[in-house]
């Protein structure tokens, strides 16, 4: 266990995890408000919890972790920290299915991972978001982050928006 909340488990994603992983990978939702990752199949989601999701683990101490209801170990979606090509400092992050929307665990996730980050020392935290994702817009602004422009990602083919830490001195650059 990465960290919890009263009501959730923040744990690192492990092989047996596929399915899930391709469950939401797939969900129309994830697809056209993040984008496609490449998991067509339950191979390629395999593929990516070693790949990505173990080795992010390994090589910065961090990454996206599942998220599970304490209630009943039900796999919410996942939330965690990322360090992205076209940023200055690591983003939070987080999807969820359809089923555990709007019943505010993502608002929790996402203030736990901040929280697990804080008490590392690990800031500025900064956000992206599609324009058009006014649910996870809302969701940063929750969490105490503010928009402070836009930006295109190396590869990426639309602007996106990013948040910062509304208490920040200044604003960040890039």
């Amino acid at each position: 266990m990465i960290t919890q909340t009263d009501r959730l488990i923040l744990r690192e994603i492990v092989a047996g995890d596929a399915p899930f992983i391709h469950e939401l990978l797939t969900d129309p939702d994830f697809l056209a408000m993040i984008g496609d990752r490449g998991v067509a199949t339950l191979a390629d989601a395999e593929r990516a919890i070693a790949e990505k999701y173990r080795a992010g683990y390994t090589q910065h101490g961090f990454g996206m972790w599942l998220v599970e209801r304490k209630a009943d170990g039900a796999k919410l979606g996942m939330a965690g920290l990322v360090r992205r090509d076209g940023l200055d400092h690591v983003d939070v992050g987080y999807a969820f299915l359809p089923a555990a929307r709007g019943a505010g665990y993502a608002t929790e996730a996402v203030r736990a991972v901040l929280d697990w980050a804080a008490a590392r020392s690990i800031a500025p935290v900064v956000a992206i978001v599609n324009e058009e994702n006014a649910a996870s817009r809302a969701i940063l602004t929750r969490v105490g982050m503010v928009s402070d422009g836009t930006l295109r990602l190396p590869g990426g083919t639309c602007d996106v928006m990013l948040y910062v830490p509304a208490d920040s001195a200044a604003r960040i650059d890039g």
